[in-house]
This record gives C-alpha cells, structure tokens and sequence, in this order.
C-alpha cells in the first residue's frame, strides 16, 4: 500500500513540475504575461515561472540552452541570434508592439505646435529650447516631464533620440513622473509641458499625440497603422521566443497570448496587440 502511494505522490508531482513554464527576458514585457497569468491558469493548467533580470539577449541564450522554456523579447531576431541555434531554429512570434507618442495640451497644440522632429526634441530636452516660440507654439516655457529611468519608458525614449542610452543625459533638470497616468495629467494641467506616454493616455480632445517629423520633412501620424508597421520611432516588438517549434505548455501559453484573454492583458498594461498575431501562429505552426 505504501509503495503505491508514493507512487501517486510522484505523478502528482511529476505533472506539477511538466505545468511549470519557465518564463525569461524583458520585464517590460513580462508585464503582459503577468496580467494573462490567471488565464493561462486557468486555460492550460499551466503556472509562469518569472526572471526578469539580463533582457532580451540573455533569455534568448536561456531559450536556446534549455534554462528557459520561453524567451519575452523586446528586439528584432538578428542573424546572429539565430546562428546561436542551428539546431533548434528560433520560433519567434511578434504578439503586439510597445509604442510611445510624444503628448501636449489643447492649448499648446491651438497654439500652433502641430508635429515635432527629432532634433527638436533633443534641444528642448538638454535645455536648448526653453520656448515654444522657437517651435512656433507663442510665448510660453517649456516644461518637460521625464519618464522615470529603469522603466522601460525612459529607455526606449532616449534610445530614438540618442540611438543607444548610454549616450543619453539623465535630463535631472527636469521633474519625473513614474506612471502614465501622472505624465498624461502633468501635461493637461501645466501649460506648456510635454511628456511621453503610450498612444491611449492621448485623449485627443485635452492631451494631443504630436506627429513626428522625419528628417525629410514628411510626417508620421500617431496612427494604429503607422504602429503595426514599426515605422513609428518609438516602437519596441513584443516577441514570445522558442528554440524549436513550441509544444505542450509552452504552446498553449503561447495560443492564450494571441487570443482575447492574452489581447486584453496586453491592453491592461498599455501595448498594443497585434490582431494577426493568433493567424501567424496557426501559420508558423503549419510550416
């Protein structure tokens, strides 16, 4: 009888330890998971072990040598990335986009500043342009309000000015706010600030989403199409990774992400998802 039911005990905890996918890379992008994590419970039987510490490169490496079951991205899959899994093929599923819109008030924006360039924004934000004046929006200051640093926000902000944020200054001269929702409420109720923030806190009616201006002169309009076609500058992909073509849990998590239950989580935490993504994935998986 004993024997037995250590038996029992065993495939009990066989079948925990198969339900356990262990998740690695951007904590940015962990966000998500962790929002869809009781759906995934729910739906697939399935618990998310999280590390969010060393970003993309590390959990691709994890991916590829088996200490992670999936890989949260938060780049593009470079040649090289694949050169490290000749045997196990990157399977790499984009499953929506984490942008940023610049945002100013009403008022600002009736003043007449209708678009802004990339040298424009490096000037007002190392302190060159203290006036909207300078950018045709009459005579009031400029006040930025920063994202906080380690955000995810930040970085991706100063990455499209600076092109690497090791090369971006702190901007200590100006006042950080650490949600969206305070950026949002910063900018309608202080004349003359600005800030960045995902595309839903831009109501369009008291805080506007300014175009960007290309180095041509063409604008790009803070559009769901412009997004979805990563022209946008400040653009990150959301990348669920396997080495190898996924299967059992590790399918299933991947399928709750694409459908609502994973859609909405990703909403929740202000990404955009990608509506093909669930079509791609019964693609890929043909293939």
């Amino acid at each position: 009888m004993l024997p037995r039911f250590f038996l029992f005990l065993s495939a009990i905890a066989a079948q925990v330890h198969a339900d356990v996918v262990r998740v690695k890379g951007s904590a940015t992008m962990g966000q998500a998971l962790q929002a869809a994590a009781p759906a995934i419970k729910e739906q697939t039987g399935a618990d998310l072990r999280f590390e969010t510490l060393g970003g993309s490169t590390p959990a691709l490496l994890a991916a590829i040598d088996g200490s992670a079951d999936l890989a949260m991205v938060t780049r593009e899959i470079r040649q090289e990335d694949r050169a490290e899994s000749p045997k196990r093929p990157l399977f790499d599923l984009e499953i929506g986009v984490q942008i940023l819109v610049p945002v100013v008030s009403r008022e600002t924006w009736d003043a007449g500043v209708k678009s802004i360039n990339k040298e424009e924004f490096v000037a007002m934000y190392e302190g060159d342009i203290t006036n909207w004046n300078k950018l045709g929006g009459g005579d009031r200051a400029v006040k930025f309000y920063n994202p906080e640093p380690g955000q995810g926000v930040w970085e991706l902000f100063v990455t499209w000015l600076y092109g690497d944020v090791r090369k971006a200054p702190l901007g200590k001269r100006w006042e950080k706010v650490g949600t969206h929702q305070l950026a949002r409420d910063s900018v309608e109720f202080n004349l003359g600030s600005i800030s960045i923030a995902p595309p839903r806190w831009a109501d369009g009616k008291r805080v506007i989403a300014l175009p960007i201006r290309n180095a041509d002169g063409t604008e790009l309009l803070p559009t769901a199409e412009t997004f979805h076609s990563h022209k946008w500058p400040m653009t990150r992909p959301l990348l669920l990774v396997t080495a190898g073509k996924p299967t059992g849990s590790v399918r299933k998590v991947m399928e709750v992400m694409v459908q609502v239950p994973g859609q909405e989580a990703l909403t929740k935490v202000d990404f955009i998802p990608d509506p093909g993504a669930a079509t791609r994935f019964a693609e890929m998986l043909r293939k």
